[in-house]
């Protein structure tokens, strides 16, 4: 994959791509090695898919602004406008925009997925009109959960440096982690910075991504960063506002790893729902 930004790979397949294929990815343990069995994985069942990356950092969530975020997302929707309407763009009337598939990994995946939307639907409302409407499928992958302090920092613990290769250094992250996570958790709470709450409702919200794409939720029972629980209930609210929601559950795989625990399961479950097979009775 190519660099085209920072935090932001693209990989372009040999013939002009038939769908475009974006990935917005979790926070903690997002290693590339870990990210390269989801990108290997979609340019192995999607071939002629244009991929796009977009990583998150621990200073997307803790530091930057919505402002910083959006300027740094500016490549990516200069590439999916380009993707979409290869003539002219997302205001194209000319040709029909070819599909895309928006897979959010976490809440890290899902602030930066949710930003990157809006910055589009910002820049030129039609913009986001030409997207929503190109938009075919949407994953939720280990996503949403609740505002747990507990599972948030658990989740923010994930990034910090290995005990056995840093120690000093993960001490000193440790250290200071968990009062970062308290103030972020009250800061929220009182309304000052978006909480976990709010971000579960904007995935809903059926001005973000529309009303047509269907909706495909990945998650664990042995999740201990996103209860199931929590999973589900957000599948069932968006069912409630209308849209087509389902989901396949693992019993076994931990946060954002279900691809390495089954394989087959997972990516069968991920090529059907883009086929728009019927998944489940959830």
């Amino acid at each position: 994959m190519e660099p085209i930004g920072t935090n932001i790979h693209l990989r372009i397949p040999p013939t002009p791509p038939t769908s475009l294929i974006i990935l917005c990815t979790w926070l903690g343990g997002a290693s590339p090695r870990r990210i390269a069995k989801y990108t290997d994985g979609y340019a192995s069942h999607f071939p002629d898919a244009a991929i796009l990356l977009i990583t998150t950092t621990l200073s997307d969530i803790t530091l930057r602004s919505f402002s910083a975020i959006r300027d740094r997302l500016a490549p990516a929707r200069k590439r999916i406008a380009q993707l979409i309407h290869p003539s002219s763009g997302f205001n194209s009337d000319s040709d029909s925009p070819i599909p895309v598939l928006l897979h959010i990994f976490s809440h890290g995946g899902s602030n930066t997925a949710t930003q990157l939307v809006q910055s589009i639907k910002a820049a030129d409302p039609a913009a986001h009109r030409g997207f929503t409407s190109a938009l075919k499928l949407v994953i939720f992958d280990c996503c949403p959960g609740d505002s747990s302090l507990l599972r948030s920092y658990n989740a923010a613990a994930v990034s910090l440096p290995s005990p056995t290769e840093q120690p000093f250094a993960h001490f000193v992250g440790k250290s200071v982690l968990y009062p970062a996570i308290g103030t972020i958790s009250a800061l929220q709470a009182v309304g000052a910075m978006r909480s976990v709450e709010d971000l579960r409702t904007e995935l809903n919200d059926p001005a973000l991504f529309g009303t047509s794409a269907r909706r495909f939720y990945l998650y664990s029972r042995e999740d201990e960063m996103v209860r199931w629980q929590d999973v589900e209930r957000h599948l069932r609210e968006g069912r409630e506002k209308g849209f087509v929601a389902d989901g396949v559950r693992f019993d076994a795989g931990p946060h954002c790893a279900l691809a390495m625990v089954d394989e087959e399961r997972y990516w069968n479950s991920v090529q059907r729902a883009w086929e728009a097979k019927i998944l489940s009775r959830l």
